[in-house]
């Protein structure tokens, strides 16, 4: 019988993360599973839904909260993306070392934590034997920096420039992007690091995300030498159906169990 339990785990730089780790018996596999922007380890339910079902495959998993979210530490205005990089590097050591001699690790990320999960795994071959891509955020410069009404071309409007300044970060949605993050979107460009990757990859993406677009997921993961993609007809961002704010409409009940469904099909095959 599986069993969870949570665990503390420090970032390359000393953050404190904590996830949950569920262990099978004799687990074969594990999976670590990285969370979207605002989120947290349980990504509105899906994640801990997907940890249940890994069970008949007999593989453990982590779902953690990566810095400045959920129970860990840092603050919102002071994340980077090579912080959460550091993140998911530190969480797979954490659940490689739960795991039996030999199990490999496959990831599963979503949305924000998708991509650089993708950058991390095309950096660090030989980590991960599969990945799950869920809507995942590959561009970060266009949808972060470029798309809003404040870039100018080549660098912020005044008024983005002096709110900067005097409070030390830019809204993007519920989101407070500091300075230091906003010179990194020029830097870390998953869209294109993606193509290194070398393992099997599967992305599932809605065709009516209004978050995150479908299209740019499509194009750059099919570039990629081991990749399946999967477009879920009518789902908006999460897998939701567009305007279900709480997630209970039968259609979202759909479309998120035909995700789960397709992944632990898909993993069973790492």
């Amino acid at each position: 019988m599986a069993r969870e339990e949570e665990i503390s785990f420090q970032s390359i730089d000393g953050t404190p993360l904590y996830g949950t780790l569920r262990m099978t018996p004799r687990p074969r596999l594990g999976v670590l599973m990285v969370h979207g922007m605002t989120a947290n380890r349980d990504e509105d339910g899906l994640y801990s839904d997907l940890a249940s079902g890994l069970d008949s495959l007999d593989a453990a998993s982590l779902r953690f909260d990566f810095r400045a979210h959920g129970r860990s530490g840092g603050r919102c205005e002071d994340l980077t993306l090579s912080g959460v990089i550091n993140d998911v590097d530190s969480a797979c050591r954490a659940l490689s070392s739960s795991l039996p001699p030999g199990a490999p690790a496959a990831a599963v990320a979503s949305s924000f934590g998708g991509g650089l999960c993708a950058h991390w795994a095309s950096e660090n071959p030989g980590r991960l034997a599969g990945l799950v891509l869920l809507n995942p955020l590959l561009d970060y410069a266009k949808r972060m920096l470029f798309d809003k009404p404040f870039w100018r071309g080549r660098s912020l409007d005044g008024k983005a420039a002096e709110d900067l300044r005097v409070r030390g970060w830019l809204e993007h949605g519920r989101f407070r992007m500091g300075r230091p993050l906003i010179n990194e979107l020029f830097l870390i460009r998953p869209h294109e690091s993606i193509r290194d990757l070398k393992i099997p990859l599967l992305t599932m993406h809605g065709d009516a995300d209004s978050m995150v677009p479908h299209d740019v997921s499509k194009k750059c993961t099919q570039e990629c030498a081991r990749s399946e993609f999967v477009t879920v007809r009518g789902a908006d961002h999460g897998f939701a159906r567009p305007g279900d704010e709480e997630l209970d409409h039968p259609d979202t009940l759909r479309f998120r169990g035909e995700v789960l469904a397709r992944t632990l099909e898909w993993l069973r095959g790492i």
